[in-house]
């Protein structure tokens, strides 16, 4: 199918029509395309990812219609990435967590767009609108390994835990670590496959992607960047803690202050449980001003699709 679409994207870009509409430049880095046929919508957007060796964010009205973009993009541009930016599957104000899923999907899309990939972003108006991790979270809590580097495997451990990673006796899903001497699984989330990280001594030896239930080598790598497994960090947990402690908490009833106590006594023995990300504002101040248009520089496009149904 890639083979038969990307010829007639090539077709397109040429199109005087097609150019006018393409050209984005530093001064109107932002588009609303309104009036398109949903049919027309991918190849259009395609046209312009293609003139365009940055990222380019594409919001939409519904979730339906990121999935479908999603699912055709690729059709016309097969060497572009193409990831959907997920809206939270939680209601406010409840103890939920996000799924597994939707947080991996989530900060995918956040890393490609730190690294300036090539890439299209597509993100319903609902996930735009939800709070995420700051760039600079994401930034200082990534770690690049290499072959023949040197780290001590227990830093590096203790370094995944305090980003949200679960110690495990085995390795089978996103967010799980497990150190047996001088060999560290982690599953990173965003990847299909845990990686194997085998020392000898303090340097890194190798680099394998394996299946967790074969454990089996699938791949070996030179070198991966792999960030934080949460949209927040808990490597302020004490603080926040001992603030939650101070305040009072007489008038609420009875109930809800032994809720309250047994939420911060689970917090304090960094306990996951559904319902901790409720604290997020806590641990990272500006979080709630932090959605992920701040991520884009200023030279990166923002196409919006039919933006009177994103307004609604």
């Amino acid at each position: 199918m890639a083979q038969t679409l990307s010829p007639i994207i090539d077709q397109l870009a040429i199109h005087p029509d097609i150019q006018a509409i393409t050209v984005v430049d530093a001064c109107a880095v932002s588009r609303h395309l309104a009036g398109v046929r949903k049919a027309a919508t991918a190849p259009l957007i395609a046209c312009i990812a293609k003139e365009h060796a940055k990222p380019l964010i594409i919001v939409v009205a519904h979730t339906d219609e990121a999935v479908r973009l999603c699912e055709d993009l690729p059709h016309w541009l097969p060497n572009h990435s193409v990831y959907h930016f997920v809206a939270n599957d939680t209601i406010p104000y409840e103890p939920m967590s996000p799924s597994v899923e939707s947080t991996a999907a989530r900060l995918r899309a956040l890393h490609a767009l730190t690294a300036r990939e090539r890439c299209i972003i597509v993100a319903p108006i609902r996930a735009v609108l939800q709070p995420t991790i700051a760039i600079e979270e994401i930034r200082n809590a990534s770690i690049t390994l290499a072959l023949g580097q040197r780290h001590d495997p227990i830093q590096l451990m203790h370094h995944w835990v305090n980003l949200g990673y679960r110690a495990n006796t085995s390795v089978n899903e996103p967010g799980e670590i497990n150190r047996r001497g001088g060999i560290l699984d982690i599953f990173p989330l965003g990847t299909t496959h845990p990686l194997r990280i085998e020392f000898f001594g303090d340097e890194i030896d190798s680099l394998r992607w394996f299946e967790p239930l074969t454990q089996r080598s699938i791949e070996s790598i030179n070198e991966i960047t792999i960030g934080p497994a949460h949209e927040y960090q808990s490597h302020q947990t004490s603080a926040v803690v001992n603030w939650l402690r101070q305040q009072d908490y007489s008038m609420l009833r009875t109930e809800a202050q032994h809720e309250w106590q047994q939420f911060i006594e689970r917090l304090g023995h960094d306990e996951r449980f559904d319902g901790r990300e409720f604290l997020a504002p806590f641990y990272a101040p500006n979080l709630m001003l932090s959605g992920i248009t701040t991520h884009l520089d200023a030279d990166i496009p923002l196409i919006i699709s039919e933006p009177v149904l994103v307004a609604q």
